[in-house]
């Protein structure tokens, strides 16, 4: 092989290695999107369909339930159509949003709880009504927490925000019976411990702080904002306290995934009410 063609190779080497550079994250993306679709339709779709189940027949003369039938069929086909080929992930997203964002899904739920004995269903209308009134908004609080520096890393040790996002990826994948709580509740434990343990190297004045609930009531003590009322601040440390417990309890459990889902939210609204305390302003001036 000449010089001129080894150079040829070498080029046409490097074009398609950063031809996959570029094409490989994209896959992963729809990957992500796939995954994230399927396992909410999994979720939402095993809780409709017991709580149809038990419902008598004339319960579906409402026009509503055929919203709910066509928007499932329509996921359903869409879904089809994507395990042969994978091209429309954001579609099938979009597709499941539309049908748990209407009404038709809602007034499902508030249809059954009014029709007659609803005993055997409330367990199965209760892990309804959390998934589609979720009102937890993980990029805000990420954004937040950004805001007050909690994204820096420290050597090899991970951010609060870094954290965070590895136990929302977590809950994202396929659930499993073995691995599944760990995977998301640890970090997601972690982002919580790592966020008080940052900005309490943040506070202006050094005080020791003793348990979670104490290192809380601290940093609002020395950078917390003016409006936070004590009943508030107590509010918070206790919560951020009980949480830590219960998410260092829960990972060595079996549970499903409902509950994790709800520790999941449960954590991100404590990082949500912890960062909303500090005022920025009063941080160590050489963080700012």
């Amino acid at each position: 092989m000449s010089k001129s063609d080894a150079e040829r190779e070498k080029q046409e080497l490097l074009r398609a290695l950063a031809e996959t550079k570029e094409i490989a994250p994209q896959l992963i993306e729809k990957g992500r999107n796939l995954t994230e679709a399927g396992q909410s339709a999994l979720d939402l779709a095993s809780i409709v369909e017991s709580v149809a189940s038990k419902a008598p027949a004339e319960f579906f003369r409402h026009p509503t339930f055929a919203n709910v039938s066509s928007g499932f069929r329509e996921f359903n086909s869409v879904a089809q159509t994507q395990y042969g080929q994978i091209t429309e992930d954001v579609r099938l997203l979009g597709i499941l949003h539309s049908t748990t964002t209407t009404t038709s899904v809602t007034t499902f739920a508030v249809a059954f709880a009014s029709f007659g004995s609803t005993t055997d269903a409330m367990p199965e209308l209760k892990s309804m009504e959390m998934l589609l009134h979720r009102s937890v908004d993980v990029a805000k609080v990420r954004e937040s927490m950004k805001t007050l520096g909690l994204d820096a890393t420290h050597g090899d040790i991970r951010s609060p925000v870094m954290l965070l996002c590895t136990a929302e990826e977590a809950l994202r994948r396929p659930f499993a019976n073995e691995g599944y709580a760990t995977a998301v509740l640890v970090p997601l434990r972690e982002s919580i411990q790592g966020c008080v343990d940052e900005l309490l190297k943040l506070r202006p004045t050094v005080e020791k702080a003793g348990g979670w609930a104490d290192k809380v009531a601290s940093i609002a003590r020395h950078c917390g904002k003016i409006a936070n009322s004590p009943d508030h601040v107590d509010r918070v440390a206790a919560t951020t306290y009980t949480l830590i417990n219960e998410l260092s309890a829960a990972k060595d459990r079996q549970m499903n995934r409902d509950r994790i889902v709800a520790l999941f939210d449960q954590g991100v609204s404590v990082l949500e009410d912890i960062v909303f305390l500090v005022d920025r302003d009063r941080l160590r001036s050489d963080t700012k």
